[in-house]
């Protein structure tokens, strides 16, 4: 595992109930999103983990992002934690769901 994939995790620690080994996939995907400067799935999940195949990296991220999964209050938190602005903003998160 990478160094920042661990910063990030302790990061994210403090803004999900979650054990440290099930951070390890949102940091990732965090970091591929960031390297990748997608939000295209197919190419994130090539960038996520070459030792496994493509289907179950796909499936990872079908998985994580399945309904009620996410917490919209965790993520909100660390967003405002990452962003460093000094003046009044709006954050407008959408969530999606079949």
């Amino acid at each position: 595992m990478s160094a920042h994939i661990s910063q990030l995790q302790q990061i994210m620690q403090g803004h999900f109930p979650w054990h440290k080994a099930r951070l390890t996939f949102p940091a990732a995907f965090l970091l591929s999103l960031i390297k990748l400067t997608t939000v295209n799935l197919t190419p994130l999940a090539h960038g996520l983990n070459g030792k496994v195949k493509q289907k179950s990296n796909d499936r990872r991220i079908q998985r994580f992002f399945a309904p009620s999964n996410l917490p919209d209050e965790g993520v909100a938190r660390l967003i405002l934690h990452l962003l460093t602005i000094s003046s009044d903003f709006t954050i407008s998160m959408a969530l999606l769901h079949k």
